[in-house]
C-alpha cells in the first residue's frame, strides 16, 4: 500500500482584537475576520472531523491501495508550502516555487555555497521547500496519519540532483517529539518525469 505526495491545507492561527464592540479576530495573514464568520468556519470544520470519523475514512485504506497526500492539481498548492534558503543566516542562495507553464508545482533557485562573511557560519549553501502545519476546527494541529501504508511515492521531475525528503514528527509529550527522519532522493534530469517509491523502513533518524 503507498501514499503518494495531496492537500496540507493551512490555516492561520488568530487572537482576538482589542475592540469590545466588535470583537473581530485577526489572523496571522493580516486579514479580519467578524466573531460570526470565526464560529461559522470553525463549527463547519468540526463538523466534517465529527463525519469523518463516523464515516470510518481510514476502512477506505482496506479496498485501495494508495492515497493521494499532495497534487499540483490542488489550486493553491502554492500556498501550502514555505521556502527556505541560507539567505536567512547570510548565504546567498535563492530560490522560488510557482506553477510551471504545463500547470506543474515548479521549485527552481540558484544554490551558492558562498559563506556569510559572519566568522561564525562555517557551511552554507541550502534550499528547500516545506509544507505547512495543518490546522483543525479551532486551530488544533493535525497531522497526516500514514499508519496504514509502508511506502511513499513521488512522481518528480529533477534537474540530475539528489535531494533529502523529510518526514517531520510532531509529537508532543512523546519520545519521538521533533524527531526527524530522511531519505536521499536521487533524479535523474532529463525531459522525463520519474516514479519513486520509498518504504517507510528505509527512512534513516537524522534528528532526535
Amino acid at each position: 500500500m503507498q501514499a503518494t505526495l495531496k492537500n496540507c491545507i493551512f490555516f492561520g492561527k488568530e487572537m482576538i482584537k482589542n475592540s469590545t464592540v466588535t470583537r473581530q479576530l485577526k489572523t496571522l495573514t493580516g486579514g479580519d475576520e467578524s466573531i460570526t464568520a470565526y464560529w461559522r468556519r470553525n463549527l463547519k470544520l468540526l463538523s466534517g472531523e465529527v463525519f469523518d470519523k463516523l464515516r470510518g475514512s481510514k476502512l477506505d485504506t482496506m479496498y485501495d491501495t494508495h492515497k493521494v497526500i499532495m497534487s499540483s492539481e490542488s489550486k493553491d498548492i502554492i500556498n501550502k508550502f514555505v521556502v527556505h534558503t541560507d539567505h536567512a543566516i547570510g548565504g546567498k542562495s535563492w530560490a522560488k516555487l510557482c506553477m510551471s507553464r504545463n500547470n506543474r508545482l515548479l521549485f527552481h533557485g540558484e544554490l551558492k555555497t558562498t559563506l556569510p562573511k559572519d566568522g561564525v557560519t562555517e557551511r552554507s549553501g541550502y534550499c528547500g521547500i516545506k509544507s505547512k502545519q495543518l490546522y483543525g476546527a479551532f486551530d488544533k494541529k493535525v497531522q497526516i496519519d500514514l499508519t496504514q501504508f509502508n511506502v511513499l511515492k513521488f512522481r518528480v521531475r529533477g534537474d540530475g540532483r539528489s535531494y533529502m525528503v523529510n518526514l517531520y514528527a510532531d509529537n508532543y509529550y512523546t519520545a519521538t517529539n521533533d524527531d526527524i527522519w530522511s531519505y536521499f532522493l536521487f533524479t535523474r534530469g532529463g525531459p522525463h518525469w520519474q516514479e519513486v517509491t520509498v518504504p517507510f523502513s528505509k527512512f534513516f533518524l537524522s534528528n532526535k
